[in-house]
């Protein structure tokens, strides 16, 4: 099966999503679909579950390079975040959950420097895209009586700041790649 049953993370209130094979993109999405509308279908869970979910593949020892080299990945996250908009109410942020999953549902960027092996990276997020994310996150906290709209889109507009994907260098060097920082 490609998704297994939600399991605990480091902390006993975290829900981490173990995502397997991408062989069949749109049964995966299904099923994770069905999985996260959970967190959405009573309070009390949705309060639990606030910035405290997170995905097997977004922990990886790999880099936001090599995690966005996957376009069934990307294909993924970008038609899940379509039919379940929450991801930014949802998702941690203690592991780079947030981060990875902003550069998987951007658009990379990569320009060659000069006539060399060196590329600068650099993401673009959609605006409409992100507007309708941060618009579902709104909704959601005004839903649980978020006392202070205002302070709560502050916060969040901290949050993206942060965890928006960061620029970075690659070499390519015999066919590989080799990120610079």
């Amino acid at each position: 099966m490609s998704v297994n049953r939600e399991k605990e993370a480091r902390d006993s209130d975290a829900k981490r999503f173990f995502v397997g094979s991408l062989k069949n993109v749109k049964r995966l999405e299904s099923q994770l679909f069905d999985e996260l509308s959970v967190l959405t279908d009573c309070r009390n869970r949705s309060r639990k579950y606030q910035e405290n979910i997170s995905f097997d593949v977004f922990d990886c020892d790999i880099t936001v390079d090599e995690l966005t080299m996957s376009s069934d990945l990307k294909s993924l996250f970008i038609s899940l975040s379509k039919v379940w908009p929450y991801f930014l109410f949802f998702l941690t942020r203690r592991d780079h959950t947030l981060e990875r999953y902003l550069a998987l549902i951007s658009n990379k960027v990569e320009n060659q420097v000069a006539d060399s092996e060196y590329f600068a990276v650099h993401f673009e997020i959609d605006t409409e895209q992100l507007y309708r994310l941060v618009r579902a996150a709104m909704n959601i906290a005004a839903t649980l009586g978020e006392n202070n709209l205002k302070d709560y889109s502050e916060r969040l507009k901290q949050v993206l700041t942060v965890n928006l994907p960061k620029p970075y260098g690659v070499q390519k060097i015999n066919n590989e790649r080799i990120v610079i920082r």
